[in-house]
């Protein structure tokens, strides 16, 4: 989206990637719903708020086209998008060398930050490990990591081989057809069913714009709406919509979201505090939560179950040449 002026708005990169695609989707119309609330935080800066929506079509390469056009061409003040890892590192080097803001709303594998990334998702000192930790507390000795040929199952496998080995256990990657899913686990940071007031009304929200009673929220709808409501409040802090005054308001930056927690933005490193959700999945395709973290989980983007190739020998960045017991 931007504003009516040069560099003053926002904008949202839709994606159609596989089938996890629909999340997005859904949190790129929950953006359409947020601009109104949005709105009156702008409007103190004198400047209208417009959307600007691009669908790169699970393109890698596409997003950088459309993240250089959104900033130079449209010349918005905030990028709302992106899914895959691939998607992002594309990302990256466009909105680092144009000082574009991008707010990633997906869960990723870390070992990376940027000044010019916040990202709302979870890292797998977040995910993965709260999931691992959990089973192992139940007793559960046996693991199978399974994933894509892609950056995220590769970098997160890696951690949590690293891990399990630390825990005295060893991780397998068979290749398995995909069984029933009820009694199943999920980790994630936020579930539709967690009961609380804020995701309550986060939900009738939802509902009430999608004029259907029935419709259902996400972990990635909810990492969206905080994206969008931690630019909104620094927005307001800075009482500007520059890039580089909205970069230095959201450091520490606290917002009450739909789980119910008041999560924070790392001043750091730029990853978000958040909880770590344990949900069972129900004969009618709930997730319930099981377990839910007393506190905030830090991000720790950085795995220390990761050894990195020293940086003259690296034929990319942050290269992972091998799996790292803990010391």
């Amino acid at each position: 989206m931007r504003a009516g002026e040069a560099g003053n708005g926002f904008a949202v990169v839709a994606s159609g990637v596989k089938k996890l695609a629909n999340q997005t989707a859904q949190a790129t119309e929950d953006i359409a719903q947020q601009v109104r609330d949005i709105q009156e935080a702008v409007e103190r800066t004198g400047r209208p708020l417009e959307a600007v929506i691009m669908n790169p079509r699970s393109d890698p390469q596409a997003y950088a086209v459309q993240a250089r056009s959104l900033i130079v061409d449209h010349k918005v003040a905030a990028i709302f998008g992106c899914w895959t890892s691939a998607s992002r590192k594309e990302v990256l080097p466009v909105v680092e060398e144009l000082n574009g803001l991008l707010f990633y709303p997906s869960q990723y594998e870390g070992e990376e930050e940027s000044p010019n990334i916040f990202y709302t998702g979870a890292t797998p000192q977040q995910q993965a490990i709260p999931a691992v930790d959990y089973l192992l507390a139940k007793g559960r000795k046996r693991f199978f990591l399974l994933g894509t040929d892609t950056v995220y199952p590769r970098t997160t496998n890696a951690i949590l081989r690293a891990y399990l080995a630390a825990q005295g256990i060893e991780g397998e990657l068979p290749a398995i057809a995909g069984p029933e899913m009820a009694g199943h686990l999920a980790a994630w940071s936020y579930l539709h069913e967690i009961d609380s007031p804020e995701n309550k009304a986060f939900i009738a929200a939802w509902r009430n714009f999608c004029g259907a009673p029935n419709v259902v929220t996400d972990d990635p709808m909810e990492a969206t709406w905080i994206g969008f409501h931690l630019w909104k409040a620094a927005v307001a802090r800075a009482r500007s919509l520059h890039v580089d005054e909205v970069r230095d308001a959201l450091g520490g930056l606290r917002v009450r979201a739909p789980s119910g927690f008041e999560v924070v933005m790392d001043k750091r490193n730029h990853h978000l505090h958040k909880p770590a959700v344990i949900g069972r999945i129900t004969e009618d395709a709930r997730i319930v939560p099981e377990w839910i973290s007393k506190g905030l989980v830090a991000p720790e983007p950085w795995s220390p179950w990761l050894v990195r190739v020293p940086a003259p020998y690296r034929t990319r960045p942050n290269e992972i040449t091998e799996i790292a017991l803990a010391s």
